[in-house]
């Protein structure tokens, strides 16, 4: 064998090794299942309960709910069964990063979120995973998406799709369905009043939700049923808000039939800068790098760009949810994963606590992330339990709409008709953590982290 071919093998080798060993554990994808458990209480928040009830689900869907049917497999008797949780603003990480969109989706379901919403992708169409769950290649959420985030300039959101013009928008919208099957549209932060309106139209036209941050220089006024994001535009002094403010923001909201989404876990974890926080499921570079304040302060600088003391900000954006609740505004629940500390699936149980803790009451949180979270994203049957539904549900020991406490208590996840056992979850979820945070993923990771970071803080 000749010097020439042992070097290239050794090489090939070498690339193989290294490819593997970065490359994520697969998980295995439980068939769909036919079920009939009697005995359950299940409940839709904010809607109905049924006590001593009996479930029965074939091909992925609910074909029968009923109190006092007999016959049914009775191990689950006296437990609790509520819809799958609905976090509504996420962000994936970005295409390239494969296996840490496939820990996502496993972090989702571990923790009782069995349908999301990506509103601004990060680099690649999000079809191809949504695709995989589908089919039941890999256990995840059901995944609704507004493709790229849309803005006049790149200048805030490097994969934002650009609209500078009015007379674009049919356009954009069109080829956003027809290229990435959309479910909605996201609006950024600099574009024009114009451009604004006729986006809104477009997506009125194709019945498509529109989500947005309220874009600099305007006000909610201008954004007629749209999902408005962070409370932004509510108020333009975080340390303190005016009664008249919300006032205005109430009756605003009512009038155009907005929705708000505070995803306030974001906030609180800023205003406690989550000195110590660890995520022990995520790549340690998450930590040392993305999240550490010290290390990427341009990060945190343009998350809170008016210098504004984070505690007064979570505060007065409690505040305004209490009031928009009290209104019978509806109040949705996002996390904006992606954001520092905001862990996927942990983060939406963070945040129904800290709904609560805002004033609505736990059951009216859990709607918040079920029945409510579904209506907005706009597709039928998503966030309730009822014949011909999805079979999207959680099992509880003990019952989270009296106490969030039980939120612990979770031990079943059933989504799209495959039934999942959180241990097992947690389990595959040490598996991921120990590949992520091994001696190839953890040191290569760190240094391209350590790049970025340096070439994003320059």
């Amino acid at each position: 064998m000749s010097r020439f071919v042992s070097v290239f093998l050794f090489a090939l080798c070498a690339v193989l090794i290294l490819v593997l060993g970065l490359r994520a554990p697969t998980s295995d994808v439980p068939p769909r299942s036919n079920l009939h458990w009697s005995g359950l209480e299940i409940i839709n928040p904010g809607s109905d309960r049924c006590s001593n009830c009996s479930l029965r689900v074939e091909n992925g869907q609910i074909v029968a709910l009923a109190a006092g049917q007999a016959g049914g497999d009775d191990r689950f008797a006296g437990r609790f069964v509520l819809p799958g949780l609905i976090d509504v603003h996420v962000h994936h990480p970005h295409a390239m990063l494969e296996g840490e969109r496939r820990l996502f989706a496993l972090l989702f379901l571990a923790h009782g979120v069995t349908s999301v919403r990506d509103v601004g992708r990060i680099g690649g169409n999000l079809n191809g995973l949504r695709v995989q769950i589908r089919r039941g290649r890999m256990p995840g959420p059901r995944i609704f998406h507004c493709g790229p985030m849309l803005d006049r300039t790149a200048q805030g959101w490097p994969w934002a799709r650009i609209v500078d013009a009015p007379g674009q928008a049919e356009e954009i919208l069109g080829r956003l369905i027809d290229e990435e099957e959309v479910d909605c549209i996201k609006l950024y932060n600099d574009l024009g009043l114009q451009t604004v309106d006729a986006l809104i139209a477009a997506a009125a036209n194709r019945a498509l939700p529109v989500v947005a941050h309220v874009p600099d220089g305007l006000e909610p006024a201008h954004l007629p049923g749209v999902e408005i994001q962070h409370l932004l535009g509510t108020t333009y002094n975080w340390s303190s808000v005016s009664g008249r403010e919300i006032a205005k923001a109430i009756a605003i909201a009512r009038r155009l039939e907005q929705r708000h989404t505070p995803t306030l876990v974001v906030f609180d974890h800023q205003a406690r800068q989550s000195a110590g926080y660890r995520a022990p499921w995520l790549p340690a570079y998450y930590e040392k790098w993305l999240w550490h304040p010290d290390r990427n302060p341009k990060l945190f600088r343009s998350i809170a760009r008016d210098g504004i003391v984070r505690r007064e900000r979570i505060h007065t954006m409690t505040q305004i949810v209490s009031r928009l609740h009290a209104a019978g505004v509806p109040i949705l629940a996002g996390t904006d994963t992606l954001n520092p500390y905001v862990v996927p699936g942990q983060s939406l149980q963070e945040e129904l606590v800290l709904l609560h803790r805002a004033g609505l009451s736990a059951e009216q949180a859990w709607a918040s992330a079920t029945q409510r979270a579904g209506d907005a994203i706009g597709v039928p049957n998503i966030g309730v339990l009822a014949v011909g539904t999805p079979a999207d549900f959680l099992v509880f020991r003990e019952d989270p709409t009296r106490n969030l406490a039980a939120l612990d208590s979770l031990e079943w996840v059933v989504a799209d008709g495959r039934v999942y056992r959180v241990e097992d979850l947690r389990a595959e979820l040490e598996r991921y953590a120990a590949h992520f945070r091994g001696p190839l993923y953890a040191p290569i990771s760190d240094l391209a982290a350590r790049v970025v970071v340096a070439f994003w803080n320059r």
